[in-house]
């Protein structure tokens, strides 16, 4: 399982030469296995050229708020022609997942509707359920809910004994803590969702985002092999977080895993 960071931000995509080093795209992350390429979301990181013209291409929509689904129209317009795109998503708001991406590119908020590109999409609805289990090729794909205003899907996927578990978009509490920790159980990479300090948090309860210590609890509890800190605050600069990238080590020197914090177009092999 190659990983590899496409777009790191939270909220809103930020272009300043003052976030170049960590990236100020917004959330992608492509997972290749085989023939088969699958995006973790598909925010304005999915603009990242990479080399997936031979591969059957899956998106995994977390949910659809814009931070997370901006990069499509882009994305699947640079598509080669009949080259396969499914897109997956859990029905939100009596929403399924085609509706969600039309509901924000379609006109007037959009020029065209997104099954007016040049290739067709396939779209995969999972179920209101709050999990779901289907398959991409030999990739087990896994659905748990999580705690996110409007609701936020976590994605682990498992592959040859290599567990990958995506969860972005995740306010800790103490019931949605129990259920991912049992959900990352002994899982081989763990992305979270560290956009707040702890200072922060404190005004932001509520806003569906946690902070890289909880991440650090949450890797420790779930046995997690390597903690990778995603999701930054817009206005968080390379300085900032490579200070606080530091600050999180120095906490982690003794606990059994590995943390760092992504940066575009860093890749991680499992």
């Amino acid at each position: 399982m190659k990983f590899t960071i496409l777009g790191v931000r939270g909220s809103m995509p930020n272009t300043a030469d003052r976030l170049r080093t960590f990236g100020g795209a917004t959330s992608g992350y492509l997972v290749e296995i085989g023939d088969e390429a699958i995006y973790l979301d598909a925010g304005s990181g999915l603009m990242r050229p990479c080399d997936t013209a031979d591969k059957n291409i899956s998106i995994l929509l977390s949910h659809p708020h814009l931070d997370h689904i901006i990069g499509l129209p882009i994305f699947l317009m640079n598509q080669k022609k009949d080259q396969r795109v499914t897109i997956y998503a859990k029905q939100r708001k009596d929403l399924d997942a085609r509706a969600q991406v039309d509901r924000v590119f379609s006109p007037p908020t959009w020029p065209i509707r997104m099954d007016e590109n040049a290739n067709p999409v396939i779209y995969q609805t999972l179920p209101e359920e709050k999990e779901s289990s289907f398959e991409i090729g030999d990739v087990t794909v896994e659905t748990l809910e999580g705690n996110h205003p409007g609701g936020c899907s976590i994605y682990r996927l498992t592959h040859d004994g290599k567990r990958i578990v995506y969860a972005t978009d995740y306010e800790h509490s103490a019931d949605s803590d129990e259920r991912l920790i049992a959900y990352a159980k002994d899982c081989d990479l763990l992305i979270y969702d560290g956009q707040y300090t702890e200072d922060e948090y404190e005004k932001c309860r509520g806003f569906g985002h946690s902070t890289a210590e909880h991440g650090l609890s949450i890797a420790e509890s779930a046995g997690a092999a390597y903690l990778l800190i995603t999701h930054f605050n817009p206005d968080h600069t390379d300085e900032f977080l490579k200070n606080r990238e530091e600050e999180i080590k120095k906490k982690a020197v003794d606990l059994p895993f590995t943390v760092t914090f992504a940066k575009v177009g860093d890749t991680i092999e499992l």
